[in-house]
Parts: C-alpha cells; structure tokens; sequence
C-alpha cells in the first residue's frame, strides 16, 4: 500500500495540520511561530497535544527543506551525526522557498547521552544554514546545555489557554465529521473533548474508530468516560 493510501486511511495523517491556520494552539504559540523558524526551538508538554504536528506545519508554512527525525528510534551517535551533517551540507535538487533547512528532531527525550553529546557538537558545526525543532514530553530528561540551545516552548497550556484550545478542538472535530458524513449530537462533541483533552489525536482516532464499526450516528452514549483505550 503506498504512502498516499494510507494517509487517506489514517485519519491523524489525513487531518494533521498543514499549515499555521490549521494549528489548534494558544496565541501565545501561534505569535512565536508567526515569525517562522528564526531560531531553533524545543516543544515540550503533553503528549497528543499538537508539537510534532505544530514542527512539520511551520516548517511546510514557510518552505523550508525539512529532516525529520524519531530520536527514540534513531539512537545510533553516528546515525546523529552523520544523516544531520549530510542533509546540512547537501543541496536539495528541490526548489525551496526558505534557504534555512530545519531538522525535526520527535521524542527527544529518548535520546541517550551519548547522542545528545553528538548532537551539541553537530548543531554548532551546522549552524549557518540549519535551525532544530524537538519535541519531547518529558523536558527534565533534556540536558541543560541542550535546552540552552533551544528556544523552549512550553505546550502545557494554563487554563486559559487551554478552554481556548478546546474550542479549536470542538470546531476541528464538527468539520472532520462534516468531511467523513458522521452525524455527531453537539452533546457527543463537548464530552468527546472533554473526555480526551489535550489528546487530539486520540479524539481523532476514535471519530475514525465510530466509522470502521460502521456507525453513521454517535450520541453521547457512544463516549467513555475515560481515555483508556488509548493508553
């Protein structure tokens, strides 16, 4: 099954953030990222919440030519080093807008020691032309002179901000739903949100769940009380 197939199926692919607009974040987010990719930045909070999809939407928004890297899966200190610097030095035979190319760096907070050693040097010998966005759940696994090379982005949103977001969520999900001709009461959508906040991506994993049961309506008897399925 090729790639384009199964974003069509996956339903957190199809509906992921493509550019800034389509974000669900706090205007204190959405200003820094406004600027574009100036400096390189950590995201850091909850999981579900939007950070690798907040790093591949600016970097689309601005077209910049992006690495993207799962850092709990790359732990290879050569691999690090080496794919970084290749991209770094590399032209891409791609027209990009931006000449500033961007390594996502997802999960940073499975990186070993030995691999953030690398990636502090690699960082400095790349620094011309390339800018990092991580994203990590657990800032305190991040060691400091890393986080010092980073402008940190908190996404553990005050309360605020995140009465805020859930209206984004509500409106998101009452338009995916009107894409995918799932009938969903008003009430459904408010305790779905409710439910599953700040997980957006559980929330649309369990739209995308009502329609491989083959429902075609949901009421507010059809969500749990809890998020545990997705634990």
């Amino acid at each position: 099954m090729g790639v384009d197939n199964l974003k069509n199926i996956l339903w957190e692919e199809k509906y992921r953030p493509q550019n800034l607009k389509e974000l669900i974040v706090p205007q204190r987010i959405r200003t820094i990222f406004e600027n574009g990719v100036v400096q390189s930045m950590l995201l850091h909070g909850t999981a579900g919440i939007g950070k690798t999809s907040a790093a591949k939407a600016i970097c689309k928004q601005f077209g910049h030519n992006t690495l993207y890297l799962n850092m709990s899966e790359t732990t290879g200190v050569d691999t690090i080093r080496d794919t970084i610097m290749d991209f770094a030095m590399n032209q891409s035979v791609l027209h990009y807008d931006n000449p500033i190319k961007v390594v996502i760096m997802d999960e940073m907070d499975g990186m070993s020691q030995q691999a953030f050693a690398a990636l502090r040097a690699t960082m400095e010998k790349c620094s011309a032309n390339t800018r990092f966005i991580g994203t990590c759940n657990y800032v305190d696994k991040i060691p400091d002179p890393i986080q010092s090379r980073f402008l940190m982005i908190d996404f553990n949103f005050t309360q605020e901000e995140s009465n805020e977001v859930k209206k984004g969520q509500l409106l998101r999900v009452m338009e995916i739903c009107k894409k995918e001709g799932l009938n969903i009461t008003k009430e459904a959508i408010g305790k779905l949100v409710l439910t599953y906040y700040p997980d957006f991506r559980g929330i649309v994993k369990k739209l995308q769940r009502f329609t491989l049961e083959g429902k075609t309506e949901v009421t507010v008897d059809d969500i749990k009380d809890n998020a545990s399925e997705f634990s």
